[in-house]
């Protein structure tokens, strides 16, 4: 931006003098660029708007923190909207000074809810108006067993130290069973 100053005219003021030293004044002002906008601000965004896991699994998405308008000090992250059976965290919490990145982990209980959740991450720094982004979390029905045994029933032998026998916990009670010798030390069959 150029601001000249025109000397004073000791000239008989004509309307051609005036005309000319109007142009010549006004051609040195530029009124059209106001400069940089210095209003600090923020903004956030994930690296991805949805994760999805199963129920008893985490996921990980990176946040991205921008500064603007000057602004140079730490962000703080958190997290609101998030249902009962699912744990959040950001590492870091607090997006340092000369950062932009922190990574949130999504933990899925095995209790937590199936279906998808908004949870919004907020953005928040000093002398600046709190910033947001929505991430959507799917959580699915995580693995199901069972265990089946074949045969249904199974017997369990216990080595009792205080009587030196070895005892068959089977369906009905627990009787003495005569153990081998294997090395010179008693043990309790396997299976026969």
């Amino acid at each position: 931006m150029r601001n000249q100053v025109c000397p004073p005219l000791r000239l008989s003021v004509t309307p051609l003098w005036l005309a000319l030293a109007f142009v010549a004044c006004s051609e040195s002002v530029d009124v059209t660029d106001p400069g940089p906008d210095r209003t600090p601000a923020i903004s956030v965004a994930a690296a991805s708007s949805a994760l999805a896991l199963p129920q008893g699994e985490r996921a990980t998405v990176t946040v991205t923190v921008t500064r603007s308008g000057g602004l140079t000090g730490s962000v703080n992250l958190s997290l609101t909207g998030t249902p009962t059976g699912l744990t959040t965290t950001f590492a870091p919490m607090s997006v340092p000074a000369g950062e932009t990145s922190s990574v949130l982990t999504v933990s899925a209980g095995g209790a937590a809810p199936i279906g998808t959740h908004e949870l919004i991450v907020r953005a928040s720094g000093a002398g600046v108006q709190q910033a947001t982004a929505a991430l959507g979390v799917t959580v699915e029905e995580g693995p199901t067993f069972s265990i089946s045994l074949d045969p249904a029933v199974v017997d369990i032998f216990l080595w009792d130290h205080r009587n030196g026998e070895c005892l068959l916990l089977g369906p009905e009670r627990l009787r003495p069973v005569r153990p081998d010798r294997a090395g010179g030390r008693p043990y309790c069959p396997t299976g026969r």
